[in-house]
C-alpha cells in the first residue's frame, strides 16, 4: 500500500487490521534497522489495539480521542514497552500520512526533520523539505536558528493538514499556529513561501501576524455589534467601502461599527417605520443628538454631565456615515446605491450650539500643551535615536557577523529613521508606514534643475497629498533606502506592501 492509499484511511471507516498491514508494508521499505523496524509493527499493532477500545466512527476520529487519553499515558510510561518503541506505532502512522497529528496533542512531541529520515528521498515530505530548506537559505534577514525552526513548522503544517505540496499551504494555516503566541520559525516560513511564489505578497514578520488574526471582516462586524437585521448590509457595504478608500486599521473599523450600531439601535427603538438607511430623515438624525449627548455623559470616566466628547465622537462618525454614504452612492456601478437618504440627516451645522464647544476648546488646550511639552523634548529624543543609532552601528562595524550585534543595529536605525521621517514630513503613523518608493516622484523645473516630491496616500480624510522633499526628509530618505538595500543586498529596492 502506497502513502496515498494510506491517507485515504484517515476519514474513512476505520479497520485496524487494514492500517496495521499498510504500515507494515510501508516500513518494509524504509531505511531502518531490522530492530526498529520490527519495532514500528509492532508499535503499530498497540496503537490498533488502543484504537479498537476508542470511540469514533473513523480512524482520524479515535486517532483523536487516542491523542488525549492514550498518548498522555503513553509518554508517562504507561504502555510498558521499550523506551524507543512506545511511540514507534503513533510515528509510523503519521509520517506514512495515515492520520494527521493535532497541535495539541502528539504535534508537541514530533520532530519532523528526524521523524522523516527512514522514507525514501522520493518521498512527497522529502522533496517539498528540500524545496523548502533551499528557499529558507535565500532568506538574508533570517536568524541563523530560523532555519531548523522554520523546516521543522512547515513540516508539521503538512503534517497535521494532511497536504503533499508546500502549495497547499494557506493563510489560515499560519494564523491558526499563531492565535496565542508567535512559534519560533514562523517568520523565515513565511518568507520561504513567499520567496516561492505560494504567498503573493511581501512576507509578514513578528507581531503583525497576532494583530492580523484579531482581524474580522465587515460583515462579521456587523453581526457582532447587534446591529438591527435590516441595517447590517448597509453597514457591512460601508466598512468595505471605508476599508478600500480609507483605512483599513481594525481599531478605526471596529469603532466605526460600533458607533453605527448605536445609531441603529436608536433607530430601532424610536422609529420602527424606517425599514433602511435610505429613509432615515434629518428629523431622525437631529433626533438622535441628545439621546446620545445623554447617553455619553452616562458613560463618561468619572461621571459628571460637563463632558460630551464621547457623545462628539458618535454624532461625528454618524454625520460623516451618511456624507460618505450619499457621495459613494452616486458612482457608477456603486454597491452602496439605493442604500442612500434623499438627504444627509445630519450634519456638522446640527452640531453647533448643542455644548460642543467648550469640550472642543477643553481638548485644543490639552494638546496645545501636550505638544509644547514634546516639542521642548523632541530636540533630546532625536540626539538620542541618533547617538543610540551610531554606537549600535559602530559596534557592529567591530564586530561583524553577530547577529545579535547585526539585530541590535537595526533596530537602533529604524528608531531614528522613523523618528525622523515623521518629524520631516509631519506625517502620521499608518501614512508612513505605507510610504513605498514608488511615492518618490521626480519632477523638472523649466530651466530643467530637478526637484522631489513625496506622495502620501489617503488617510485620514480620504484625499491624498504631495509635498516637497528637504533636504533633511531628503537625507533620511537616502538613509532609509540605502539601508534596505543592504539589508537584501541587492541594487534595487525590492517591491513591498509598505
Amino acid at each position: 500500500m502506497t502513502e496515498v492509499g494510506l491517507s485515504a484511511l484517515a476519514d474513512a471507516c476505520y479497520d485496524g487490521d487494514l492500517l496495521a498491514g499498510g504500515i507494515g508494508e510501508l516500513v518494509s521499505g524504509w531505511s531502518l534497522s531490522t530492530d526498529r523496524r520490527r519495532g514500528a509493527v509492532l508499535g503499530t499493532r498497540a496503537l490498533v489495539d488502543e484504537l479498537g477500545g476508542l470511540a469514533g466512527g473513523t480512524l482520524q476520529q479515535r486517532f483523536a480521542a487516542s491523542e488525549h487519553e492514550v498518548w498522555p499515558r503513553w509518554r508517562a510510561g504507561g504502555h510498558g514497552a521499550p523506551p524507543y518503541r512506545w511511540s514507534a506505532g503513533v510515528r509510523a502512522a503519521v509520517i506514512a500520512r495515515a492520520v494527521r497529528p493535532g497541535w495539541q496533542g502528539v504535534m508537541p512531541a514530533i520532530s519532523p526533520l528526524h521523524w522523516i529520515k527512514p522514507l525514501p528521498e522520493s518521498d512527497p515530505l522529502h522533496v517539498e523539505n528540500a524545496r523548502l530548506s533551499a528557499a529558507i537559505d535565500g532568506l538574508h534577514w533570517a536568524r541563523h536558528d530560523a532555519h531548523h525552526r522554520a523546516q521543522t513548522l512547515g513540516l508539521r503544517i503538512l503534517l497535521a493538514s494532511g497536504y503533499a505540496r508546500l502549495e497547499e499551504i494557506t493563510e489560515d494555516d499560519l494564523r491558526g499556529v499563531a492565535v496565542e503566541h508567535l512559534p519560533r520559525g514562523i517568520d523565515a516560513l513565511d518568507g520561504a513561501l513567499c520567496a516561492l511564489g505560494i504567498f503573493n505578497r511581501t512576507p509578514k514578520r513578528g507581531p503583525t501576524r497576532l494583530m492580523r488574526t484579531s482581524r474580522v471582516s465587515a460583515g462579521e462586524l456587523a453581526d457582532r455589534d447587534d446591529i438591527p437585521e435590516r441595517f447590517r448590509a448597509v453597514t457591512a457595504l460601508y466598512l468595505d467601502s471605508y476599508a478600500q478608500r480609507v483605512s483599513d486599521h481594525h481599531t478605526t473599523m471596529r469603532n466605526r461599527a460600533a458607533y453605527l450600531a448605536r445609531f441603529w439601535r436608536f433607530i430601532n427603538q424610536e422609529f420602527p417605520e424606517v425599514t433602511g438607511a435610505h429613509e432615515v430623515l434629518p428629523v431622525h438624525g437631529r433626533a438622535y443628538v441628545p439621546h446620545a449627548i445623554a447617553a455619553g455623559r452616562g458613560e463618561r470616566r468619572g461621571g459628571g454631565d460637563e463632558d460630551t466628547q464621547t457623545a462628539h465622537g458618535w454624532l461625528s462618525s454618524v454625520r460623516v456615515f451618511f456624507t460618505d454614504l450619499c457621495s459613494w452612492a452616486t458612482e457608477p456601478g456603486s454597491p452602496l446605491a439605493g442604500h442612500a437618504p434623499p438627504a444627509i440627516p445630519l450634519t456638522y451645522h446640527d452640531l453647533r450650539g448643542v455644548g460642543f464647544e467648550k469640550v472642543r476648546r477643553r481638548v485644543k488646550a490639552r494638546m496645545t500643551a501636550t505638544v509644547l511639552d514634546l516639542e521642548r523634548e523632541i530636540p533630546n529624543i532625536r540626539a538620542h535615536a541618533f547617538t543610540a543609532w551610531q554606537e549600535a552601528a559602530d559596534a557592529y562595524t567591530a564586530a561583524s557577523g553577530d547577529r545579535r550585534i547585526e539585530r541590535a543595529e537595526r533596530d537602533a536605525f529604524w528608531d531614528w529613521a522613523l523618528l525622523e521621517l515623521l518629524v520631516q514630513s509631519g506625517l502620521r503613523v499608518e501614512e508612513a508606514g505605507e510610504l513605498t518608493t514608488l511615492d518618490v516622484l521626480k519632477r523638472h523645473l523649466p530651466d530643467g534643475r530637478a526637484y522631489y516630491l513625496l506622495h502620501v496616500k489617503p488617510s485620514k480624510f480620504d484625499r491624498a497629498r504631495v509635498i516637497p522633499i528637504g533636504d533633511g526628509l531628503g537625507r533620511v530618505i537616502a538613509d532609509i533606502i540605502a539601508h534596505v538595500r543592504r539589508f537584501y543586498g541587492t541594487r534595487l529596492v525590492p517591491a513591498c506592501d509598505n
